[in-house]
């Protein structure tokens, strides 16, 4: 992480990591032995400022700015790759949703992608509106149609970790 260049007291939020274990998932962040399976492990890495194991290890050492405001955390697909095969189950791809939870919030730069991306979850229930011509393409190939799923677990799921400022 030598990209981060000099950093001073003022830089550390002490609360900074309990802020993001308050995310209402398990988080075992102090687990983290920075073996670096996550990073080799995430799909988009090579695309990151920050991979999972240096965003685990900003959130350790109280670097909110640093983390809350790097295109990582919106870069991430969610494929949980890298919790999927961390050795100390520090689930690494539910932090980066913290973090994301945390730096909209906080008011940090959203990217406008992501926003119409929740949107549509809300109102949809996928990323992207699922209308009758992809259900047809889907049947000529011989797979099921897709049904929306139920909104309302999803909306409350949602309105606790995103919570929209009109």
């Amino acid at each position: 992480m030598a990209r981060m260049g000099r950093l001073g007291r003022a830089d550390i939020d002490p609360r900074f990591e309990s802020d993001v274990l308050k995310y209402p998932v398990k988080l075992n962040v102090d687990a983290c032995l920075q073996c670096g399976v996550c990073g080799g492990s995430c799909p988009v890495a090579f695309s990151m400022d920050y991979t999972p194991r240096e965003l685990v290890e900003l959130v350790k050492l109280g670097l909110k700015e640093k983390a809350l405001s790097c295109r990582a955390i919106w870069i991430c697909t969610g494929c949980n790759v890298c919790s999927d095969r961390c050795p100390e189950d520090v689930n690494p791809s539910e932090i980066l949703n913290s973090l994301r939870a945390l730096a909209f919030k906080s008011g940090f730069k959203v990217p406008e992608m992501f926003l119409k991306m929740m949107e549509n979850l809300l109102s949809y229930g996928w990323i992207y509106e699922v209308d009758e011509f992809t259900n047809e393409d889907r049947a000529d190939r011989g797979l099921p149609q897709l049904k929306p799923p139920s909104l309302d677990s999803l909306k409350k799921m949602m309105e606790a970790t995103w919570p929209r400022g009109d």
